[in-house]
């Protein structure tokens, strides 16, 4: 694991009120929709809980897999490393989310790393503890399936998005997908706080590229490009108004 977690106080016996917060917490889960009380309440009893803050890393991408972390409160982004050493941003994970989540094949090493994008509450089973929670607890594997089987269908979405749609599509295709999973209400509209590069890594094209697309719907008041963010003013008017730039997409439809 990294040096993050290597740091972690020892776990502690949660309060009353913490258990209880973590029982009500895990039953709104995905990851733990349909379970006994019970069963959740042994899970609930079984983990540890630490924080991070903005921009710590919570495991590195080859390092071995040894615990199962669900995300308590606050963002995550999950990146792989491209054979140039370039970074490349996969998904973000959120509240109710498993951020290293495993199958029944699951692989010894982390396939990405993941960092905090905010202050984050995370909590952590024992990697064998949880796989005997899996083998007595089918709705919970199942949950656990559904959630990767999900994921590898947004992948896919993705791909075909890349091999499909110009530049624009895509880009328009991918705000109005993390205005649902990661936008943040704004006086202005949907904020989502992802810089220029990171949105250029999802859908496989050059920062210049999305910088001349967002101020273009910026004129068009569609978008608010800030240096850290992008708002959305009306995400239904994005997700409804054709979107194309001509000229722009005449010069490079598959950029």
């Amino acid at each position: 694991m990294t040096g993050s977690l290597r740091v972690m106080s020892r776990p502690t016996m949660p309060t009353s009120r913490e258990f209880t917060e973590r029982l009500v917490f895990l039953s709104s889960s995905p990851l733990f929709r349909a379970l006994a009380v019970q069963a959740c309440a042994e899970i609930s009893a079984n983990a540890r809980s630490c924080t991070f803050s903005p921009g710590q890393v919570l495991f590195m991408q080859g390092e071995r897999v040894r615990s199962i972390m669900v995300l308590m409160s606050g963002r995550v982004k999950e990146t792989q490393l491209s054979a140039d050493g370039s970074e490349v941003l996969i998904r973000f994970t959120c509240r109710g989310d498993g951020v290293n989540m495993q199958g029944d094949s699951a692989p010894l090493e982390h396939t990405c790393s993941a960092r905090a994008t905010t202050k984050c509450v995370v909590l952590i089973w024992e990697l064998r503890m949880f796989d005997r929670f899996l083998a007595r607890i089918p709705q919970l594997r199942m949950n656990i399936n559904q959630t990767l089987a999900s994921r590898v269908h947004e992948l896919e979405e993705r791909f075909l998005e890349i091999a499909t749609e110009n530049v624009e599509c895509r880009l328009q295709f991918l705000l109005i997908r993390l205005a649902r999973q990661i936008g943040d209400s704004h006086q202005l509209g949907t904020q989502i706080a992802l810089r220029r590069e990171e949105l250029a890594q999802m859908i496989g094209t050059s920062v210049f590229t999305v910088s001349r697309l967002l101020s273009a719907w910026s004129a068009r008041g569609l978008v608010v490009p800030r240096r850290e963010s992008i708002i959305i003013r009306d995400v239904f008017r994005l997700s409804c108004e054709t979107l194309s730039v001509h000229e722009f997409a005449m010069e490079a439809p598959y950029c």
